[in-house]
């Protein structure tokens, strides 16, 4: 994480997370001053200093040339001006001007460094960024077990004003700024429950963001990042008083996994989720580099999507993960290496991988699911060229998808205490699965799943140690003959090898109906494996 994130982030903590200090003598509502108290001592419990000269005008508190310093590795954060406002709710706004500076002092460079004795030369020391937030608003309500902070703005601006020492015009002018719109973020805790909880989100309508190096002996850039309504948020409980944390605890120090514990506190109340959702999205660059004096192709690239979902959960039902990118394409244009022409381009229509199962004690069978999808991917001609070697392969979308679910039942001993993965042995007592979406598709071929399977964990015998299975599985294929053609008719493999490959296929699979299609029946019965109708073991 670079220097200006860092202090970012710390300042952002000292309006957020000082709050969560936990004095007993606070109260619901705060003042003024124990709000300013509380966050110059949570920088020092984060061994930085806060500071600031302090004056009273009215019920307001005025903070000028505020300084927040995290020590020589991270620099200093420096505002000209902040108000704190006590309010009739027991709330304090956190005034800022419309438009104000802020300053960041960069780290010394490592003493091992090149140059690090060499002064202005090893660059800047510090960064004046200018942030116009004309409506932008503030708002702290409790400190302590109990506390709530709010901002919001309907629109923020960010600019990169100058560097001290400025940079050589012959490195180049920088330039970069931030516009967020509708921006809001809220953050919630409740320590005083039983359950203590903490709740937190971030949004905007729309983020857009540019720098750019102007042109030096090197060459220049420029980048641009697009996106439209977003959001990211965080939910957690924790029951701190439950003796099933200590018991996890203790279990977990001592090399131990203990479901039990883990599952009495999802009981108790202990849970999770993070979730970012982005939508709209576009990155774009333009880089121009120079060797020897002349200026190479540049290289341009935009990269966007529809939308990105993300979510991580758990809680006493259930625990479960998702990713489902859509709309995804990729343009790449320049001197790219190892690649046949100035400009390569694909897409992907959506993107989802997931894992869900249910919880709910473990003491019963639950539901499970699992996915991984990868849907309508196209190419541009020229990596089609390069992919298929000069056969002319078709040039249609690919897809991969593979969607299951199904039940899953645990050993009643796994919810004992003292029990370790170690020593489990068959984990399971009851284990199954439907195929909700099987398929593969490109290059002229279009291969479907359906059915399913179910496992017998009280029979390791009859199939050397695994459960015996149960169920049918059927694979649907068309257009496996006219690929293997095509790929003879373009000299890629040879006749013998044609013939190997039609014999293999019809090993596997039976001639379906439909010219060029194969039925291929995969099914455990009456303690036997059947491939299409025959048993083979």
């Amino acid at each position: 994480m670079s220097s200006l994130l860092r202090n970012s982030a710390a300042l952002a903590g000292s309006l957020v997370v000082m709050t969560a200090l936990p004095p007993a003598a606070w109260a619901q509502g705060v003042t003024a001053q124990e709000l300013w108290a509380a966050w110059q001592d949570g920088v020092a419990l984060a061994g930085g200093t806060l500071s600031a000269s302090e004056s009273r005008e009215g019920n307001q508190l005025v903070l000028q040339d505020l300084r927040l310093d995290m020590g020589d590795e991270t620099g200093m954060l420096q505002l000209e001006v902040m108000k704190l406002v006590n309010q009739a709710d027991g709330s304090v706004a956190v005034i800022l001007p419309d438009r104000f500076p802020l300053m960041f002092e960069l780290p010394d460079a490592p003493a091992d460094a090149p140059g690090a004795d060499s002064g202005p030369e090893n660059g800047p020391e510090k960064v004046f960024i200018t942030v116009d937030a004309p409506d932008l608003n503030l708002a702290v309500q409790g400190l302590g077990e109990r506390a709530e902070f709010q901002a919001a703005a309907p629109t923020m601006t960010l600019t990169l004003d100058r560097f001290v020492p400025a940079i050589p015009p012959e490195k180049g002018a920088v330039t970069a700024s931030v516009v967020l719109d509708s921006f809001v973020l809220r953050y919630l805790q409740d320590l005083a429950t039983d359950v203590p909880l903490i709740d937190a989100a971030v949004s905007f309508d729309t983020l857009n963001a540019r720098v750019a190096v102007g042109k030096n002996a090197s060459g220049s850039a420029e980048m641009a990042a697009r996106l439209g309504k977003s959001s990211a948020g965080f939910s957690g409980a924790m029951p701190v008083n439950s003796p099933a944390l200590q018991e996890a605890e203790a279990a977990m120090a001592g090399g131990d996994f203990p479901v039990a514990a883990w599952l009495a506190l999802l009981d108790a109340g202990m849970r999770g989720k993070v979730s970012l959702s982005l939508g709209d999205a576009e990155f774009t660059g333009d880089v121009t580099e120079i060797t020897a004096g002349t200026a190479t192709t540049p290289t341009t690239w935009d990269i966007g999507f529809a939308t990105l979902d993300l979510a991580l959960g758990v809680d006493a039902t259930k625990i479960g993960y998702s990713t489902v990118l859509k709309g995804t394409q990729f343009l790449l244009t320049g001197d790219i290496p190892d690649f046949p022409a100035h400009s390569m381009s694909y897409g992907i229509g959506e993107y989802r991988i997931g894992l869900e199962a249910g919880l709910n004690g473990l003491t019963k069978p639950q539901d499970w699911s699992a996915a991984y999808v990868m849907r309508d991917i196209t190419m541009s001609d020229e990596m089609w060229h390069l992919i298929s070697n000069g056969t002319e392969l078709p040039h249609e979308p690919l897809t991969l998808a593979l969607d299951l679910g199904g039940r899953y039942g645990v050993q009643p001993a796994m919810l004992k205490p003292g029990w370790t993965p170690v020593d489990a042995g068959q984990p399971f007592t009851e284990f199954s699965f439907k195929i909700n979406e099987m398929k593969l598709a490109g290059l002229g071929v279009l291969s479907t799943g359906q059915g399913g399977l179910g496992f017998d964990f009280s029979d390791l015998v009859t199939f050397d140690g695994l459960p015996l299975p149960s169920g049918r599985v059927s694979i649907l294929t068309t257009g496996a003959y006219g690929l293997i053609d095509l790929m003879a008719k373009a000299g890629q493999i040879s006749a013998e090898d044609v013939q190997g490959a039609r014999a293999a296929l019809m090993m596997v699979g039976r001639a379906g109906e439909a010219p060029d299609t194969l039925n291929t029946e995969v099914e455990f019965r009456e303690k036997g494996l059947f491939l299409n109708g025959i048993k083979i073991r």
